[in-house]
């Protein structure tokens, strides 16, 4: 991702998740803050995908921040590959475990289920806006 790359994510993440999307300041911090975490599928010069990641707190633990595919090219397997080269980036930085929140209901819980998370735990109030989340954990599966 560049910051050439920011006002099309923001564009795809309102169509993807309308008014809980990113702002292109979030997007743009996230590039200072993890460049090698942010990578975009594009499709005739378009971005059609992004997915988010990078290094938590200790630094053994990765976090994917926000997966989005543009619902046009839904079902292709664009968010498969996006999560799994995610993945492989975090291990390859020494993530032994990986995290994520999603919506309890949304469809990507099955992807993520697919990919070896488990739900850690369910938080009805998660950005304190009375927006539930599901907190899914991964454990390394290269040990």
């Amino acid at each position: 991702m560049t910051p050439f790359d920011v006002a099309e994510l923001v564009a795809l993440d309102r169509a993807v998740f309308g008014s809980s999307a990113m702002s292109g300041f979030y997007f743009r911090q996230l590039l200072d803050l993890f460049p090698a975490g942010q990578l975009v599928a594009t499709h005739e010069g378009s971005v059609v995908g992004y997915v988010l990641s990078g290094r938590g707190e200790p630094a053994t633990t990765g976090w994917i921040l926000s997966l989005g595919v543009d619902p046009e090219v839904r079902g292709r397997g664009l968010g498969a590959r996006l999560l799994a080269r995610a993945l492989a980036a975090l291990s390859e930085v020494g993530c032994q475990d990986v995290r994520l929140t999603v919506e309890p209901d949304s469809a990507a819980v099955r992807l993520y289920e697919r990919y070896g998370f488990v739900a850690a735990r369910e938080e009805a109030d998660y950005f304190g806006d009375r927006a539930p989340r599901l907190v899914m954990c991964r454990p390394n599966r290269s040990g």
